[in-house]
C-alpha cells in the first residue's frame, strides 16, 4: 500500500491536501477553531476571552512556539504560533499547519492599531485562502479600544480594500473581559466579542460533516488532478524516449548495413 510519504514524493504539490485529507479522515469529530496571525497581535488573549478562563499564554515576548489545544463547548480552539516570531520560520510552518490541516475554520487575527496588512500577511491569508473556502475563515481585528472611531473606520476601510473576500470582525478582548470583570454591560457590548460569537454559533449549528465531506470531494479532486497531471508528463516523457530509441534503432541498422 502506498504511503503519505510516496505520495509527496510524486505530487509535491499536493503535500498540504494529503495532509488534510489524512487528518479529516483520521482524526476527531469535534469542530476545530484556530486563531492565527502575526506575533503579538493578541490570539492568545482573544481565546482567553472567548473561553472565559486564561487558558492560553500571553506576553510581550514569544510564548506560543507549537500549535496548542483547548476543548471549550465541544469546540477545539487552536492557539497557533505567531508569524515572524522567528528568524528561522519554524513558526509560520507550524502556524499554517494550524490553520490549514488541523482546523475547520479559521479566525484571521490583526491587531488593528498597527494599520494595514502587511506583505507577509497579506501572502499568508491569501494561501489560506487559495485552500480553504472563504466562508471558513474571517479576518478579527484586536484591539479595537486602542482607536478612535474615525482611525478605525480608515483602518477597516483599508483593511477591507485588501482582503474584500473576508467578513471582518472588530473587537477588543480587553474590554470585553473588563465588563465580564466588572460587570459592566456596555463594555461587553463594545467589545465586538457578540459578533464573533455569532459566527462562532454559525460554524456550531451547521452541518460539520457535510462540511467536511464537501471538503473531502474538493481535496481528492485537486490530488486527482495531480496525479493525472503527473501521468500525463510520465507518459510524454515515455513517449518521446521511445521515439528517440527507434531512432537510434533505426540509424543503428543503417550503420550496421
Amino acid at each position: 500500500m502506498i504511503t503519505l510519504k510516496e505520495f509527496n514524493r510524486f505530487i509535491p504539490d499536493s503535500k498540504a491536501a494529503l495532509e488534510r485529507l489524512k487528518f479529516l479522515k483520521e482524526e476527531s469529530q469535534e469542530i476545530r477553531i484556530a486563531v492565527f496571525g502575526k506575533f503579538n497581535h493578541g490570539k492568545s488573549t482573544l481565546l482567553n476571552a472567548i473561553i472565559g478562563q486564561e487558558i492560553f499564554k500571553t506576553a510581550d515576548k514569544r510564548q506560543t512556539v507549537k500549535n496548542a489545544e483547548y476543548l471549550h463547548n465541544e469546540i477545539i480552539w487552536i492557539d497557533t504560533p505567531g508569524l515572524d516570531a522567528d528568524i528561522k520560520g519554524l513558526d509560520d510552518t507550524k502556524a499554517m499547519a494550524g490553520a490549514f490541516k488541523m482546523a475547520d475554520f479559521v479566525f484571521l487575527v490583526h491587531r488593528v492599531d498597527t494599520g494595514e496588512l502587511d506583505k507577509h500577511e497579506m501572502q499568508l491569508y491569501h494561501d489560506l485562502i487559495q485552500h480553504n473556502a472563504t466562508k471558513k475563515m474571517c479576518l478579527v481585528l484586536t484591539q479595537i479600544d486602542q482607536l478612535d472611531n474615525t482611525q478605525l473606520d480608515q483602518v477597516i476601510s483599508t483593511i477591507t480594500k485588501q482582503m474584500p473576500e473576508l467578513s471582518i470582525i472588530p473587537v477588543s478582548a480587553t474590554r470585553y473581559q473588563k465588563g465580564k470583570r466588572d460587570h459592566k454591560q456596555i463594555f461587553v457590548e463594545r467589545s465586538g466579542l457578540q459578533v464573533l460569537f455569532e459566527k462562532v454559533e454559525q460554524f456550531v449549528t451547521g452541518d460539520i460533516q457535510a462540511s467536511r465531506q464537501s471538503e473531502i470531494n474538493m481535496l481528492i479532486q485537486k490530488i486527482t488532478a495531480e496525479l493525472e497531471k503527473m501521468r500525463f508528463a510520465i507518459e510524454s516523457e515515455l513517449y518521446e524516449a521511445r521515439a528517440n530509441m527507434q531512432t537510434k534503432k533505426e540509424q543503428f541498422n543503417v550503420d550496421l548495413q
